[in-house]
């Protein structure tokens, strides 16, 4: 038993280790754009990022961000990220071993789904769905060992209680976990019927509400304190602040596509998720849900993979990649479920099994590398310093589009550059510009919970912003590229606004 114990540790570590190696590599160095630079300033400085707020997320990289004491704040989150994408497929073996594979087997697809390219991708960089997977893995695997439990007569308390919690906190942590829950029902039912499943569902939604409590409490506290330096919440009402915990901004995109738009536009993006994980895992699935196996756990696997497919699939957003990430990482596991029956059926099943799994992981590994790499990212950030560096001090940087304004303000937030007196504004309210300028009235910004003092430099940052606000009235001076302003030809200078006739001659 301990040399069984020995050899599958053993194959743990290389799954930690080869993970580990490749995501160190491809990792992203600094900041990202969009909500990875978001939640970077979020651990950071301990704020609230959009709707639904994520506070497990926040909390968890707040805390890895302060007990690491090496590399930047934005480094550290986004190691804490990858370090969670290698418990997720740590907990993919875990309930690969569950499903009958081998160790080595369950090993082989546990890197095969840490290295294809839309994990990797969203494992090199701060994201919220690396968390899910392994709540979701971790639930998975709990609800099977509690069964079996149930079934040899052992003590199994101790299983449904941590079932129960890595169910809750799933479905608290992102809304696209309730999609699986149908599929985590079918293995939380056994032969005690329908009492003995309505004691645990009442258990499970007891433990949900206090989680909820607890963490969306938090929230709601951290919200009034006068120290938040960014949120991208608005909780000053009760209904706000249930429309935006409750996902109700959402509402309208689920379920919003046509049966044409179906076909048309989600059933490519469907098979290129699939295509990226190697075409091999759509068989190999289908045979795990078809092949003989107790019929509640194939239903359980399928009903997972199948419910945030259904949602990923008829929701009304063009980025929809990582919404299919639950349904990659179940049929990961139907497919660990029919190499474990090629393992049990087949003489040359307890080799050819395993071999084909591992050799998939190492083909994932050779395609996706260059496409996982996240360190070009860099220039990003890089551009986003030449840029501060160029407007000095004392300036107000106009209506970036969200990516680059979560990368300004981690820069501005985090990094000090708020001392220099620099404020970036993000929504476009040209009737408050208006008043700034020609009037110097204070600007408020809504993120950073700021009034920005009149008097400041304001610039536009693109030529499409330019356009809008010479449409409005609006007098610019563009920078010339010999004052070394970066962006030079896009990046212009208001000199006046409508209404301010004295700004406007002394610009001409």
């Amino acid at each position: 038993m301990n040399s069984e114990r020995a050899r599958d540790g053993a194959w743990y570590a290389l799954v930690v280790a080869v993970l580990g190696a490749a995501y160190a590599v491809t990792l992203l160095p600094g900041v990202g754009l969009g909500d990875t630079a978001e939640l970077q300033t979020c651990a950071a400085r301990l704020a609230l990022p959009h709707a639904p707020g994520y506070p497990l997320e926040v909390l968890l990289l707040a805390a890895f961000d302060r007990l690491v004491p090496f590399g930047t704040s934005a480094w550290r989150a986004s190691a804490c990220n990858a370090l969670w994408m290698i418990g997720a497929a740590c907990a993919l073996l875990a309930l690969a071993r569950r499903l009958g594979a081998s160790t080595a087997a369950a090993a082989g697809v546990a890197l095969a789904f840490g290295l294809a390219l839309p994990v990797w991708r969203n494992a090199n960089a701060v994201e919220v769905y690396a968390l899910l997977l392994l709540l979701l893995a971790l639930a998975f695997e709990r609800w099977l060992a509690w069964g079996e439990a149930r079934e040899r007569g052992e003590p199994a308390r101790a299983r449904l209680a941590a079932a129960l919690a890595c169910t809750a906190l799933a479905v608290v942590h992102h809304p696209l976990s309730m999609f699986a829950l149908p599929g985590l029902a079918l293995l939380a039912w056994s032969t005690d019927g329908w009492s003995g499943f309505a004691r645990r569902a009442a258990l499970l939604l007891v433990v949900g509400v206090a989680l909820s409590a607890a963490l969306y409490g938090w929230l709601a506290w951290r919200w009034r304190s006068p120290e938040l330096a960014y949120s991208a919440l608005r909780l000053d009402t009760l209904e706000r602040a249930w429309f935006q915990l409750s996902g109700g901004q959402f509402r309208g995109r689920m379920f919003g596509l046509t049966f044409e738009e179906l076909l048309r536009e989600r059933a490519p993006q469907f098979l290129a998720v699939l295509g990226r994980a190697l075409a091999w895992l759509a068989p190999a699935a289908i045979a795990g849900w078809l092949l003989p196996a107790p019929r509640h756990v194939r239903a359980a696997l399928l009903l997972g993979a199948l419910g945030p497919a259904l949602y990923a699939a008829t929701y009304r957003i063009d980025d929809i990649e990582a919404y299919f990430l639950p349904t990659l990482l179940l049929a990961f596991a139907a497919a660990a479920a029919a190499l474990g029956w090629c393992e049990r059926a087949l003489r040359a099943g307890t080799w050819l099994a395993p071999l084909a799994a591992l050799a998939l992981a190492v083909a994932s590994l050779c395609a996706n590398f260059a496409a996982a790499d996240r360190r070009p990212e860099e220039r990003d950030e890089l551009a986003a310093r030449a840029l501060l560096e160029s407007v000095g001090h004392d300036a107000l940087l106009l209506w970036p589009e969200n990516p680059q304004s979560q990368l300004l303000w981690h820069l501005l937030l985090v990094e000090g550059g708020a001392e220099r007196g620099v404020h970036v504004v993000h929504d476009r309210d040209v009737g408050a510009l208006r008043r700034y300028v020609a009037d110097g009235a204070p600007l408020f910004e809504r993120h950073t919970r700021r009034w920005i003092p009149a008097g400041l430099t304001a610039y536009c940052l693109s030529d499409e912003i330019a356009r809008v606000l010479v449409a409005r009235g609006f007098t610019l001076r563009e920078l010339d590229a010999a004052s070394g302003a970066a962006n030079a030809a896009a990046l212009a200078r208001i000199v006046a606004a409508p209404g301010d006739p004295k700004r406007a001659a002394a610009a001409r």
